[in-house]
């Protein structure tokens, strides 16, 4: 059998009675991942709220997988992968200019999706800025990137409202990833902003006129100190909006935990999935038992220099509050799983 994504999936089965990870979903995600290439770094996204079901599923390639993932768009795909191809070719050109270290593959897994009938979201790290020795993603590249990937759709209106987001002060911290959502009608854009404070993300609301999110910032700033804010744009600045919030950025040593606690109070997380998400942490080498290694793994394990051991890590990337004008507060986690290689002494 080739090589795929599944195999390494095999290794985070979840029980039976999981409502974090549910049965029939984690079968249909698995069925779906048959069909991706084995690049084993992956955020599986799941609702918190009680009775959500469905489990999206994100698979990252850095410089080293590049030449895998180019392979594996080179296979017979649907049409409708074309643009991801066109993504891919466009940064692996290195005509962009940019430093470019990742890119992600989003896949909206509805209940009953099996196959690659829809193509991805595709995340580019959008800069290193100044600060980190890179050039920032300027306007002309990203019309260049969405003319090469989408070239029958008019970004015109979309691009004139990055202009003007780009002049707003919450812009000159830099955008750490944009998207192009091909899964969603007319392939809207997403932008996601460096950190921003408090102040910053209230402002910067205030001006683009989305209101009713004082609930989303009182509960992500009274656990984290910052978070990434998530814009859709399609073609205006849509009135969903997104706060991302990873635990390094906690504002205490036990924010978290109480973070949690508070969507559970909320109803916007139910016990058992509470549970579930403070077991998911962990680290876990061939050696150990835990986990049933593929055959790839082991291959891979057998032909590490001495002195290395390889492991999976799984750990919480991030939590994502969701306000929509429409619906109300929604709250996510995405789990994150990968395998690394370390020194010994980072093993013991």
């Amino acid at each position: 059998m080739s090589e795929n994504l599944a195999q390494f999936l095999a290794l985070a089965e979840p029980a039976p009675a999981s409502e974090l990870l549910p049965a029939q979903s984690w079968l249909e995600l698995n069925e779906f991942a048959l069909h991706l290439p084995f690049v084993p770094r992956v955020l599986l996204e799941c609702r918190l709220i009680e009775g959500a079901v469905s489990v999206d599923l994100s698979q990252g390639f850095t410089l080293e997988d590049f030449a895998t993932l180019r392979r594996w768009l080179g296979l017979p795909l649907p049409s409708t992968w074309l643009p991801v191809r066109s993504i891919s070719e466009f940064w692996f050109s290195g005509s962009s200019g940019l430093s470019v270290s990742n890119l992600w593959l989003e896949h909206d897994l509805p209940v009953g999706r099996r196959v690659l009938d829809a193509p991805p979201g595709v995340f580019l790290q959008a800069t290193g800025g100044k600060a980190e020795g890179h050039p920032a993603l300027s306007l002309d590249t990203l019309a260049q990137l969405l003319a090469q990937a989408c070239p029958d759709q008019d970004y015109g209106g979309h691009l004139e409202c990055i202009s003007r987001l780009m002049q707003l002060p919450p812009f000159g911290t830099g955008s750490s990833y944009v998207g192009v959502m091909l899964s969603r009608p007319k392939a809207p854009i997403r932008f996601q902003l460096r950190p921003v404070d408090r102040k910053q993300a209230r402002d910067f609301m205030l001006h683009l006129k989305i209101g009713g999110v004082n609930e989303l910032l009182d509960l992500a700033f009274g656990y984290f100190q910052i978070a990434v804010l998530c814009l859709d744009i399609d073609p205006a600045v849509s009135a969903r909006v997104g706060l991302e919030l990873f635990p390094s950025k906690c504002s205490s040593e036990d924010a978290e935990i109480a973070f949690l606690e508070r969507l559970r109070a909320l109803n916007l997380c139910c016990p058992v999935k509470l549970k579930e998400v403070q077991a998911w942490p962990g680290r876990f080498g061939p050696a150990d038992g835990v986990m049933s290694w593929s055959d790839s793994l082991i291959s891979r394990s057998l032909l590490l220099p001495e002195g290395q051991l390889d492991y999976v890590g799984r750990r919480i990337n991030h939590y994502k509050l969701v306000y929509d004008p429409a619906t109300g507060l929604e709250a996510k986690v995405y789990l994150a799983m990968e395998h690394s290689v370390a020194q010994m002494s980072e093993r013991s």
